[in-house]
């Protein structure tokens, strides 16, 4: 039988779809249903489903998604069901997502990305890393995303986000751009000293929308990070209920 987004548990933003051998989760639905979902991808898209490797792509180039991205985990709890996180922004929604526009020419934005990779140690390098995860796709988007998880793991230190130079792109990530990298985004804020002095600009103004979607999540990779970074931002630990994070967010 197919959930629809009601059968969601109290407090959760998310659906599971259960097919054999793997559990699909589908975060930020709110007017469409989990049936609507897979009725659409039937039609426009046959053979393709939310568990397919294609589901982000067609969520966003055929459904007309804002924004869709899909991961993958294995052995989240000692076995080996695989366990998939799609996240979606509807398609009325898409004046929360902030992809900018880009050049022509992606020849000379690879060449400035791979110089940009020698000087993460350095502000402005690492914020113009950081704004190539708002292009919408391609090898730069990529090659930002792995120089700045490196970066978060292997050399990190304390960064201003709060600043106006990282500020609005930060905001934009945590709220609904660039879902494929929410993940390292919330990695690298927390791993770089992201604090209450940053909460303000990192979230306020009705943001961090996909960031509490993320805390109501049922994979616990999704919904521990979210975690981890809002007590970051909060200096508190309000609990997994994204009730109380609403709350306190909305008064930013």
């Amino acid at each position: 039988m197919k959930q629809r987004w009601d059968d969601a548990p109290p407090g959760r933003t998310s659906v599971v779809l259960r097919v054999p051998g793997r559990t699909v989760e589908v975060i930020g639905l709110r007017r469409w249903t989990l049936a609507m979902v897979q009725d659409s991808m039937a039609k426009y898209a046959p053979g393709e489903s939310l568990a397919s490797h294609a589901c982000a792509a067609v969520l966003r180039y055929q459904l007309h998604f804002a924004e869709a991205s899909a991961m993958t985990f294995l052995g989240m709890s000692g076995d080996s069901i695989e366990r998939v996180v799609v996240s979606v922004v509807e398609p009325q929604d898409s004046a929360r997502v902030h992809h900018r526009n880009l050049p022509p020419d992606y020849r000379t934005r690879v060449a400035a990305a791979s110089v940009l990779l020698n000087f993460v140690d350095r502000d402005p390098a690492l914020f113009a890393l950081l704004g190539a995860l708002t292009e919408s796709d391609g090898i730069v988007k990529g090659m930002a995303a792995t120089a700045l998880t490196s970066f978060a793991a292997e050399r990190p230190r304390t960064v201003p986000w709060g600043s106006a130079a990282a500020a609005p792109v930060v905001h934009a990530l945590l709220d609904a751009t660039s879902l494929g990298e929410s993940l390292a985004v919330m990695q690298l804020l927390t791993l770089t000293g992201a604090s209450p002095a940053d909460a303000r600009a990192l979230l306020g103004h009705g943001g961090g929308r996909m960031l509490l979607a993320y805390l109501g999540a049922t994979a616990p990779p999704v919904r521990e990070q979210a975690h981890r970074l809002l007590v970051a931002l909060r200096g508190a630990d309000l609990g997994v209920d994204p009730a109380p994070w609403r709350a306190w967010i909305a008064t930013l």
